[in-house]
């Protein structure tokens, strides 16, 4: 028994779900089984941000009411251990420290939802509550999150400032000019011009509301919320220029959430 425990602790850590899945299939009890610190293979997946062992947690039944009330040897329970930094090899997997920390406020908001809610105010051995140990143990994460966003919301606004005048200027420069008699452009009955005042008038809107965002952002405060994920909205209107960034944004925006989407099911 002492060496299938061994085994279903190092998968649980090195996020191996297939072996950890026929394991417990084939001996249920280890999922009740805890390592010298009084944590479960859920808790240990928690820890290490393996998603797919996590959601093991759906599989058990009503097993999980009683295995999220455990404690470790610090008194951290499972949402305590989501409020740790994840491992800098996890971390990894995201570019960006922003989009880092997007990801890990899905993990804590995804652990939150599955526990009862006194456990979500619970305070640990060292009188820290998940919230509080987030903030702390999220500090560096969040200050360089904070740069990063304000050093691509500087560069947004630099193209969307020269957007702006460009598209200014061009709606008090009339192509093909005006009637000397009238003062009406020479060309306003074609649709080129119609076409063309929309695309200025659309062109001056977008960039100012661009700029009016990135301006927000330069001068508000970083807060561990995940409403900052709408940056992305003026992101878009320079996606010409910023694909990558744009590309990576929405990935990690949009595909977060189907990490923790039960797949086929794979034991019992």
């Amino acid at each position: 028994m002492w060496g299938r425990l061994i085994n279903s602790f190092l998968p649980a850590e090195l996020g191996n779900y297939e072996f950890l899945a026929a394991l417990v299939s084939s001996y249920p009890e280890l999922v009740w089984e805890v390592d010298e610190k009084n944590r479960t293979i859920i808790h240990v997946a928690v820890l290490h941000r393996h998603a797919s062992i996590f959601n093991l947690v759906h599989e058990i039944g009503s097993i999980k009411d009683i295995i999220l009330t455990y404690e470790d040897d610090q008194g951290n329970n499972i949402v305590h251990m989501a409020a740790k930094v994840a491992p800098q090899s996890q971390l990894n997997l995201v570019s960006g420290v922003a989009l880092q920390m997007q990801r890990e406020l899905v993990w804590f908001e995804e652990v939150k939802k599955i526990v009862q809610p006194q456990y979500i105010e619970m305070e640990n051995n060292k009188g820290k509550t998940p919230q509080e140990l987030f903030t702390k143990e999220h500090r560096e994460l969040m200050r360089q999150g904070e740069k990063w966003m304000k050093d691509t919301a500087t560069s947004c606004l630099l193209v969307a400032t020269i957007i702006a005048t460009v598209v200014f200027s061009a709606a008090f420069s009339i192509p093909g000019g005006t009637d000397d008699s009238t003062g009406r452009p020479n060309f306003l009955r074609e649709k080129a011009f119609l076409y063309f005042t929309i695309a200025d008038g659309v062109a001056l809107f977008s960039s100012s509301t661009a700029m009016l965002m990135f301006l927000f952002i330069l001068t508000s405060r970083w807060v561990p919320d995940l409403t900052f994920i709408f940056a992305i909205v003026p992101i878009a209107l320079y996606a010409f220029l910023q694909f990558p960034l744009v590309s990576d944004m929405s990935s990690s925006t949009f595909c977060s959430s189907l990490l923790f989407q039960p797949w086929k099911r794979m034991i019992y």
